[in-house]
């Protein structure tokens, strides 16, 4: 993204907030999208795999930069509806907070409500609708075409809205609001598309008219959007005003997050040789014949593939998947994996075997998250040496457990 200067804007859209703080300290709307769309760019190249991009790209019809201008778009904008009286105003009952509706009213934006819109309209709504009507007048999308990409930030909490009654009460209320609140939104949207260089594709997908983006779309960009949103969301990595220059705003808060790179395998051609390597074997052993036929199933493969694998306890079925998975992740480029067992006992048991494997199978020099995602995970000695090791100490690759990703609801 080219440099800029919060100065370029007007004094109305400087004026909207996006977090409150302590009431002194607050964060400018159009800080936090520009920081959401960074950060969406910087997941599309350092976090998101190649698997990933590819599935986005196929199913979105762009081509890889272009998906990664309209994830930044997406992220960047999903925020808008904070640019809505409700918002704006929620905080007025407390003195410490009513200078935010006073430096609102003082750059000449109207917050007087009218009797329709007293009941809350959440954000998410809000920025869906904002953002539907603002691509069918600037992109001519059709309506439902808009609503399809629009739908992203609706959802961008979790959930996107269902109930037609709120839908249309907003819809009637955020269209009866006064020019300035109108000439805010264009004034911040269209920051963010010339910041992200999404004219283009935003112009090829209203071409779409209808069917502007699939439903595989809509979730994948969604999830990146809902990420992007947490790690910008963070006052430790993206403190408060905008002190510092873009860039280095933007370094500092994705170093602080410190997301691991997906995993790029490297097995080896040579199964036997593989499997001793990665499970510590000693050099006679030889792998089992249903490790050594799932094996060579993986290492052919050319799609997403389903094994199902029946064997006898003990003919390393374990050894088997974690041997298969490694292969389709290099066949596929894939940055992961996910290794189900039924109960909390049987995680832990597992867990401290798929940590050894996991190190030898990271290349050297590389790093690589590994999560125990059940409710007493804390309690598991192995896992919470995880989340204090030092870079560096393994022989193989390095396996950590990412603070961010094993915060709350990120596992």
């Amino acid at each position: 993204m080219e440099s800029w200067k919060s100065s370029e804007l007007s004094d109305a859209a400087r004026s909207m907030w996006a977090k409150s703080g302590d009431g002194q300290s607050w964060m400018p709307l159009h800080q936090h999208m520009i920081d959401s769309a960074e950060v969406g760019g910087r997941l599309w190249d350092d976090w998101a795999p190649e698997s990933l991009q590819r599935t986005l790209s196929s199913h979105t019809g762009l081509e890889r930069d272009e998906v990664k201008a309209l994830l930044q778009w997406l992220a960047g904008t999903h925020d808008i509806g904070k640019a809505s009286k409700w918002f704006a105003s929620q905080l007025d009952r407390r003195p410490e907070y009513a200078h935010y509706s006073t430096r609102i009213s003082g750059a000449g934006v109207p917050l007087r409500k009218s009797v329709e819109d007293v009941h809350r309209i959440p954000h998410g709504t809000a920025s869906g609708i904002i953002i539907t009507e603002w691509l069918a007048d600037h992109f001519q999308y059709t309506r439902q075409g808009a609503a399809r990409v629009a739908a992203i930030a609706d959802a961008h909490h979790g959930i996107p809205t269902t109930d037609t009654a709120l839908l249309e009460s907003a819809g009637f209320v955020l269209g009866d609001y006064q020019p300035e609140w109108f000439d805010v939104w264009d004034e911040l949207l269209q920051l963010l598309t010339t910041r992200t260089c999404a004219e283009p594709v935003l112009h090829k997908i209203a071409a779409r008219k209808k069917k502007t983006l699939s439903t595989q779309s809509q979730l994948l960009l969604t999830g990146l959007v809902i990420m992007a949103d947490w790690i910008a969301s963070n006052q430790e990595a993206f403190p408060l005003g905008t002190d510092s220059a873009q860039a280095a705003r933007t370094d500092f808060g994705v170093n602080s997050i410190a997301l691991t790179p997906p995993w790029r395998p490297l097995p080896l051609d040579d199964h036997g040789e593989n499997m001793r390597d990665r499970f510590a074997w000693p050099a006679e052993a030889e792998p089992r014949p249903v490790q050594a036929a799932l094996a060579g199933l993986a290492a052919e493969a050319t799609e997403p593939t389903l094994f199902i694998v029946e064997a006898p306890t003990g003919e390393g079925k374990t050894e088997a998947a974690l041997t298969a998975a490694e292969y389709l992740a290099a066949r596929l480029g894939t940055g992961g994996v996910f290794f189900g067992a039924p109960t909390m006992s049987t995680s832990d048991a597992l867990f401290t075997r798929i940590s050894a494997w996991a190190r030898r199978a990271v290349p050297q020099h590389d790093i690589a998250s590994l999560f125990l995602g059940h409710s007493k995970a804390a309690l598991n000695e192995d896992f919470a040496a995880l989340r204090f090791s030092r870079i560096g100490e393994s022989e193989g690759g390095n396996v950590i457990a990412s603070q961010w990703l094993s915060g709350r609801k990120k596992g």
